[in-house]
């Protein structure tokens, strides 16, 4: 016997007792995917190396699948949708899944807890509730995504070394390996990033009513689809912003804030930063604001819905609060600043109003 004939039947040896554990349709996946790994690896002369990996990455898989983590669904996305473009992220509903998803080509993985994703050239790593599963990926033009529900954030490590947080209710589409000229992100929904410094190679941020690009920088993009205004706020370094509803180009210097409307009209002031991006410490600073949008970002933070009578409305809220509890903390922090009530109707639904606690 050869080596790679060997390798191979070590190779079985090594998947026997995850078969055990997995279904019939499960253990045929679980093939096809070695398989599929397996002639990669011939073209990149590198196959008893990537074989293994490939196996090691399968009983991951594996496990994932015994731990029902790993999922196939009509999430899965491929070529089918029309390529690279704004209509992978067009029309994502967080209700429709209560997990964090990166959906793949063929295949989706639904993650638990506040993950953390991480890609490199050829690989990616998922690590979440203290677990870690590594996953080789076809290539570096392999179109991805990552669904973040509402009531969850998650991290990702893309390729370049830029890193994002995304908030609860978004979603992100992206090329596994980020190659080519411009590396591209298209967003829906909130994430803070802080982008990998490539002179040669631009990084763009679009959505549906803009485009933000830099060359390395940190700042927070809120684009939730439907809601009235999109926001950028520039940490450190410049962005420009333009787009099909922006009149012309807007170059933003840190400690600005642009907002853009529906119908295209722009408007951009000095802040300070930290009152926008604080949600990534699991805190959310409030100025002045309406209780709607108050109550409008906790729905969102913890999966909730609120219902307010008239006795709260234009009620103005101004101070810090601690989201890293349960939503009744939120609520009890609330009421103290403001002389709220809140009244649980069902699980995750309250209704809020003025006085005494009922």
């Amino acid at each position: 016997m050869n080596t790679e004939d060997k390798s191979t039947g070590s190779i079985f040896s090594i998947m026997e007792p995850v078969e055990e554990n997995i279904s019939g349709s499960d253990r045929r996946k679980l093939w096809i995917s070695i398989e599929r790994d397996y002639k990669i690896a011939g073209r990149r002369n590198r196959r008893l190396k990537f074989l293994f990996r490939t196996v090691a990455a399968s009983v991951g898989v594996a496990a994932a699948i015994v731990a029902g983590v790993f999922v196939h669904n009509e999430f899965a996305s491929g070529g089918a949708q029309g390529g690279f473009g704004p209509q992978l992220v067009a029309g994502y509903s967080p209700e429709s899944c209560p997990e964090i998803r990166i959906i793949l080509p063929e295949d989706s993985l639904e993650v638990g807890g506040n993950a953390e994703i991480c890609y490199d050239e050829d690989s990616l790593r998922i690590i979440s509730d203290g677990r870690i599963l590594s996953l080789g990926i076809n290539g570096r033009n392999e179109i991805h995504k990552l669904s973040v529900p509402y009531g969850k954030t998650a991290r990702l490590n893309l390729a370049d070394g830029t890193r994002l947080h995304l908030n609860a209710g978004s979603m992100v589409a992206f090329k596994a390996g980020m190659p080519g000229k411009n590396r591209t992100l298209y967003l829906n929904g909130e994430a803070y990033l802080d982008v990998a410094r490539d002179e040669n190679r631009p990084f763009e941020v679009i959505t549906d009513r803009m485009n933000v690009s830099v060359l390395g920088t940190s700042f927070d993009v809120e684009a939730y689809a439907g809601e009235e205004s999109h926001h950028v706020v520039l940490v450190s370094g410049r962005v420009s912003v333009s787009g099909d509803r922006v009149n012309g180009e807007y170059l933003m210097r840190p400690d600005q804030r642009l907002s853009l409307g529906r119908s295209g009209d722009v408007d951009v002031k000095t802040v300070d930063p930290e009152d926008y991006v604080c949600w990534t410490s699991n805190f959310m600073k409030f100025k002045r604001s309406d209780i709607a949008d108050v109550l409008r970002r906790l729905a969102r933070h913890y999966n909730a819905e609120f219902s307010c009578d008239e006795t709260v409305k234009g009620l103005s809220i101004t101070g810090n609060m601690d989201i890293s509890g349960d939503c009744e903390d939120a609520l009890e922090n609330l009421s103290i600043v403001s002389g709220i009530s809140y009244r649980k109707e069902k699980d995750g639904v309250y209704a809020i109003t003025m006085g005494k606690r009922q």
